[in-house]
């Protein structure tokens, strides 16, 4: 442990003497204090890199404390990071020194350690300081005011003063009452919270499974909070290794308290810091520290969860609370299963695999494990859905993992927002799926997911209005989820409010240069009959999305409208002749209904509903199909996918 003689606050006054005794818990109590203080309380990246020095000397490792690494560690760079070109650590070094020394100089004037991190380096130093002598001035001034005024003044005051002692009095009784017998006061938008990515501040890339499951974890058990509304992962780990104040990020979700954390290790000890802070004025309603094995991560998500559930003297349900009688899963298993679902969250189709592979590793070691269930069974779903595999193939795969699931604990929100997923677009029994979104919701109304998906069983619905509230549901939810933004992009194409639906995307579009949005904006330009922006939106989407078929295809349908019948056909023919492109064949039969060739229409509808394919419920929308909804064939295959009147 480093010990300072001189420090680096030229403003101190105090004798500051070196101490290589210093207890480990005296250094941690005085960061603990540090952190909490108005000159850092506000700034997650200060505290950070402060905690990361502070631990890191503690375990004897401030000469290994270079630029390189801390830029790594603490600011989330990756292996390719520069310190000559990106100067982020000396700069936050600098505002830390600065921080650190506004701190001594009022808050922590008389604080009897003192943490600081001298100037050419990144470890800490830690200085015990010898207790202040009160100077002859303080002392003039204390006999001063000790005086004992003139016995006439005191009787003329006597009673003003009392009066006033008697008012204050009362005032301080009050608050006192108010801050002890009820929860404290959240300034912001209701009672609201984003749980932010935990910090790996373990010095192990590969511990990121663990810190994104502890996030994840918590979250889904504050979810089921009685009246609070908690912010879906999606878009809390927008903020994950960026250094946003707390007050920004509380505007930006729409919460009035984030909950951040950190994890560090020690041997096979794990510990987990997490602290609770209103974002209206950044103050720290609760914090504390946990201490276990790295097996024993599960213990830890439930204690944070509960101390967060009392800070905000929130309810849980009754099915959050029902961790006394649930399956007691094996600790390995549950590792297996956070980083399972750590690479099903990447959201590509070989992470999903990998992912779905360690589902199954937990279920090897636990068979009774529901969560692993119902993890397969979305893995399973995400391929179905997203047209990664034949639906055929996956969704049968998907059902009996699920129903397992739910078997085994009928009270997963996930599981069931899953299993109606399937009804919905494999069996296309929309009533059915119904049900199972609403008992969904009911087991969790935090589910941006059930809500997103019960308002697109709405929409195939032609139940516009409904739908729009079940989206509008989802974004309070998940603010920043694009997704979301789609869908209602979607839902004003359909009621043909073409104006609308661009002025929605292109909001979306300044906010997230991605394939999706300029894809709608060419159907969109298209349906309005602008095919030089419909086509320049559509070129954009393939660019951005790569050589995707279902892209490619958007654009074959641009083309036809256009009247440009070779280029619509030279892009079918490119991807259905080839043999590794898994093709939609609904996203087909819609090209050729624009080139109003009917044949090569219904032969490729008929494929499409043999195949089972999700995107079959968007028969009665798609505005490609409007010219034959009418005709007898056609109405057949309504009637198959569920979706008959």
């Amino acid at each position: 442990m480093k010990v300072s003689s001189t420090g680096n606050l030229s403003t101190v006054a105090h004798p500051q003497v070196e101490d290589h005794t210093l207890p480990e818990s005296a250094v941690r109590s005085e960061l603990e204090r540090v952190v909490t203080s108005s000159p850092l309380r506000d700034s997650g990246l200060l505290k950070r890199f402060l905690q990361y020095v502070v631990e890191s000397t503690l375990k004897g490792e401030g000469d290994q404390l270079k630029e390189y690494r801390v830029g790594v560690e603490v600011f989330g760079r990756d292996a390719s990071f520069d310190p000559k070109l990106d100067p982020v650590v000396r700069m936050t070094a600098r505002r830390l020194r600065v921080k650190l020394d506004e701190y001594y100089q009022k808050e922590g004037q008389r604080d009897a350690v003192r943490i600081e991190v001298p100037k050419g380096g990144y470890a800490a130093s830690f200085v015990r300081v010898a207790a202040p002598a009160i100077t002859v001035g303080e002392a003039s001034s204390d006999a001063t005011n000790q005086r004992v005024p003139a016995r006439s003044f005191v009787r003329r005051k006597y009673w003003k003063l009392s009066a006033a002692l008697l008012l204050l009095l009362a005032i301080a009784a009050v608050v006192l009452y108010q801050r002890h017998t009820r929860s404290p006061q959240i300034n912001g938008p209701g009672l609201s919270l984003a749980v932010l990515p935990f910090l790996n501040l373990t010095g192990n890339p590969e511990n990121e499974y663990l810190s994104d499951g502890i996030t994840d974890e918590v979250t889904g058990y504050l979810a089921q909070g009685i009246g609070l509304r908690v912010v879906a992962r999606t878009s809390a780990f927008q903020f994950k290794g960026k250094s946003e104040d707390v007050r920004q990020i509380g505007k930006a979700l729409n919460v009035a308290s984030v909950l951040e954390g950190s994890l560090q290790a020690q041997g096979s000890r794990l510990r987990v810091t997490a602290q609770l802070i209103r974002t209206g004025d950044g103050y720290h309603v609760w914090s504390d520290t946990y201490e276990r094995e790295f097996k024993d991560a599960f213990v830890v998500e439930d204690a944070i969860a509960h101390a967060v559930s009392d800070a905000l003297r929130v309810k849980v349900s009754a099915v959050a609370g029902r961790d006394a009688q649930k399956h007691h899963v094996d600790p390995a298993a549950h590792e297996l299963y956070l980083r399972g679902q750590y690479m099903g969250q990447r959201l590509s189709p070989e992470d999903m695999k990998k992912g779905m592979s360690y589902f199954n590793q937990a279920l090897d070691r636990d068979p009774l494990y529901a969560e692993a269930y119902a993890g397969l069974a979305a893995g399973y779903a995400v391929q179905g859905s997203n047209a990664w595999a034949p639906a055929a193939e996956v969704y049968p795969k998907a059902r009996a993992a699920v129903q397992r699931a739910i078997e085994l604990d009928s009270n997963l929100s996930d599981a069931h927002s899953t299993l109606a997923g399937i009804t919905l677009f494999y069996d296309w029994d929309l009533p059915g799926a119904e049900r199972e979104f609403q008992r969904a919701i009911e087991l969790n109304p935090n589910s941006a997911r059930a809500h997103q998906w019960y308002g697109i069983l709405l929409y195939y619905s032609r139940r516009f209005d409904k739908a729009e509230e079940q989206f509008r549901r989802a974004k309070e939810v998940n603010p920043l989820a694009i997704q979301i933004d789609m869908t209602l992009v979607m839902l004003c194409e359909a009621e043909h409010n073409y104006d609308r639906a661009i002025e929605l995307a292109r909001k979306v579009l300044s906010q997230h240069e991605h394939s999706l949005p300029h894809a709608l904006l060419g159907l969109l330009y298209a349906d309005e009959k602008q095919f030089k922006d419909a086509i320049e939106h559509g070129q954009k989407a393939v660019d951005l999305a790569g050589n995707d078929p279902d892209t490619n295809l958007v654009l074959a349908n641009i083309y036809a409208q256009a009247g440009q019948r070779e280029k619509a056909l030279a892009i079918v023919q490119e991807f259905v002749g080839n043999k590794k492109a898994f093709v939609v064949p609904f996203t087909v039969a819609g090209v050729y209904a624009q080139l109003a060739d009917k044949e090569a229409m219904y032969q490729w509808l008929d494929t499409a509903i043999k195949q089972r394919s999700p995107a079959c419920l968007k028969l009665n929308i798609a505005e490609a199909f409007d010219a034959y909804r009418s005709e007898v064939r056609f109405q057949k295959m309504l009637t198959l996918a569920g979706l008959a009147l």
